[in-house]
């Protein structure tokens, strides 16, 4: 079992994009609420939307056609009070959207479809570095629901930055021990504790098969924040890294 709190029961998942305007118009199409842009060079930005007790992180990539993903993030669900029936739809990159009734198939914030060989190990991953736990319809940390499905020819996923659904993101108090404890229950080691400004300090693990899982401590949810290596000093390689997977 994890020995760490979450911050927000709902994890965030993070899409990345090489055509903005379209993933614009779809997502605030099927109601979803724009929060916030944040410009970090002339070819990259990171977009906001508001999901129930969450964000929805898209990050845009202009500076060349991005490859599709290879992730075993493979659908987004998402609760909405005031729907009667399953709204299942595909995003312009290709990923399998679906609004649904709160409550359907135990969603009552976010559901996660995740693909990997070997279904048993990863629920032991989730349990042991993430404290979930089971439930009639697959399993659980805090109010996020994953249904898993196992694939044995899932290859590893590609580096982050490719067209899709490629991250998730956990919101912890702790960085420093919800990083230890995703690694001592199997997850590999990737980007290592980076603060990002004053708001927030940061990790990247991969899971037992490769999907990315970022971890986030913000200020103003948990006070203030470690002084570890700031990421304006090292943005080269924060550049391998995220497009070439080059561990930092």
């Amino acid at each position: 079992m994890s020995d760490y709190q979450l911050a927000s029961s709902t994890m965030y998942p993070g899409l990345f994009t090489d055509r903005i305007e379209p993933m614009e118009a779809f997502y605030t199409g099927l109601g979803l609420r724009f929060m916030e842009k944040l410009v970090q060079s002339e070819t990259y930005a990171e977009l906001f939307y508001e999901l129930p007790g969450s964000k929805l992180k898209i990050q845009s990539d202009s500076h060349g056609s991005l490859e599709k993903a290879r992730s075993g993030y493979i659908g987004l669900s998402v609760a909405s009070p005031g729907l009667t029936e399953v709204l299942a739809q595909r995003d312009p990159d290709g990923l399998d959207f679906r609004l649904v009734p709160r409550g359907h198939e135990g969603i009552t914030s976010l559901g996660f479809s995740v693909a990997v060989p070997d279904a048993d190990r990863y629920r032991r991953f989730l349990v042991d570095g993430m404290g979930a736990f089971d439930n009639e319809h697959g399993v659980r940390v805090g109010d996020t629901q994953f249904f898993i499905g196992e694939f044995p020819e899932m290859g590893r996923s590609t580096p982050i930055c490719r067209k899709g659904f490629t991250y998730i993101t956990l919101i912890v108090h702790d960085l420093n021990t919800a990083h230890q404890a995703l690694l001592a229950a199997g997850a590999g080691a990737s980007f290592d504790i980076t603060r990002l400004h004053d708001r927030c300090v940061f990790s990247f693990v991969e899971d037992p098969f490769g999907n990315w899982i970022e971890v986030v401590q913000y200020a103003n949810l948990s006070g203030p924040l470690p002084d570890v290596r700031r990421i304006e000093d090292h943005l080269d390689e924060v550049v391998r890294w995220r497009e070439e997977g080059v561990p930092f």
